[in-house]
């Protein structure tokens, strides 16, 4: 087993005119809340508009992860206190549920995070009530339940073994935030990140992935890692300038009193989270943590290394929604990437009854009762 410890030391250099320098733990972006300006769909282009079908077995609340390839929507959600993992044809068309609450062989309790395997045509999803993780093709058929000696809140599934992160919190075996465990669950293979387990619990993903990458975010920290066979390597490093929480100073600290007086301390920016990254877009959004928790998104392009701030939304067009005669549609950030494509979805009770109208003129079945629709866009330079 191997410990490692990843503090930042970060050595800057001046590059005028840019967005990011580089330094000993990555590319750090600098995000400059004072340049905030309004996203709006000048630099975009649709793909495609895809309503979720809306049935009861299909019903959907609140997202938590969305995973897309060239044919599949996969969606695990929480809907009035029971969570499930939904799967729909690229149409929309709702396919299937991927297991059952029970307990029986391939039931659940509760999902607490998924993973998939497109290439190989499995999905991993874990129950933290039950401590295990349960294998499944896509067609829904039961693989088998792989039991964990370790507790964790969130995963990633890589061909060397199970990335977990664990909110370190008194009563847990670790101190660790990040770990690799071998796929049986029996040894770990590395520990990173370690935590005062006064730290709250906070159970959403910080693992997210492309293509060809996998990635994880401290939600204590400002470092979005890259997962590369048995290390986590800084890629980013998020800036907000002076008002930057000192991260580093967090595992000295004795008591949550102590952690709250630093969060009190500056007029800092974080609570970093809603990571997403395209092949060549990284997305993430932050908030003020004193006064009236102001949110922003950002977007950094990787290619021209620049970053974009957003504090507002503006109302979005687009030459292929022209015939439709939207007026007050609001993309405001994407829950899944693929590829060069971001996907937001949209809830139709955010749009005005004009619009859903408009939209069911032109064969779309939307009402206000009806699932999430989905828009593909592609972002242009």
């Amino acid at each position: 087993m191997k410990y490692i410890y990843l503090i930042t030391l970060l050595f800057l250099c001046s590059c005028s005119g840019t967005n990011y320098v580089l330094s000993d733990a990555g590319i750090v972006i600098r995000t400059n809340v004072d340049a905030a300006t309004t996203k709006t769909s000048e630099k975009t282009e649709l793909l495609r508009i895809v309503p979720l079908e809306t049935t009861d077995e299909s019903l959907i609340g609140t997202i938590y992860k969305l995973v897309v390839n060239d044919s599949l929507i996969i969606i695990m959600h929480d809907y009035r206190k029971d969570n499930a993992i939904l799967v729909f044809d690229k149409t929309g068309k709702f396919l299937r549920q991927i297991g059952r609450i029970g307990n029986g062989p391939g039931e659940y309790i509760y999902w607490n995070d998924m993973d998939v395997d497109f290439q190989q045509g499995l999905l991993y999803a874990y129950d933290g009530t039950k401590q295990s993780v349960f294998i499944y093709r896509l067609d829904g058929t039961f693989v088998e339940e792989v039991k964990s000696q370790y507790w964790f809140s969130s995963f990633r599934r890589t061909g060397v073994g199970y990335w977990i992160y664990t909110p370190t919190k008194k009563g847990y075996e670790t101190s660790h935030a990040l770990r690799l465990v071998d796929h049986n669950f029996k040894e770990i293979l590395a520990e990173f990140l370690p935590q005062a387990e006064f730290f709250p619990e906070l159970f959403q993903s910080y693992f997210f992935n492309n293509d060809q990458k996998s990635f994880f975010m401290s939600p204590f920290g400002n470092i979005i890692y890259e997962l590369k066979g048995k290390n986590a390597i800084p890629l980013y490093v998020i800036d907000f300038k002076d008002r930057t929480l000192p991260y580093n100073d967090f595992i000295n600290l004795t008591d949550k009193k102590e952690y709250e007086e630093y969060r009190k301390a500056g007029d800092y920016l974080g609570g970093i989270s809603r990571m997403c990254h395209s092949d060549n877009r990284f997305y993430f959004s932050f908030y003020e943590l004193n006064g009236n928790h102001k949110g922003y998104s950002a977007e950094y392009n990787v290619q021209q290394k620049r970053t974009i701030t957003y504090g507002s939304y503006g109302e979005y067009h687009d030459k292929l929604l022209k015939p439709i005669e939207v007026k007050h549609l609001i993309l405001m950030e994407p829950k899944a990437c693929y590829r060069d494509i971001a996907v937001y979805p949209v809830d139709p009770t955010s749009l005005e009854s004009e619009d859903i109208r408009a939209f069911s003129t032109h064969g779309y079945d939307i009402t206000e009762e009806s699932n999430p629709v989905l828009f593909f866009v592609k972002e242009l330079d």
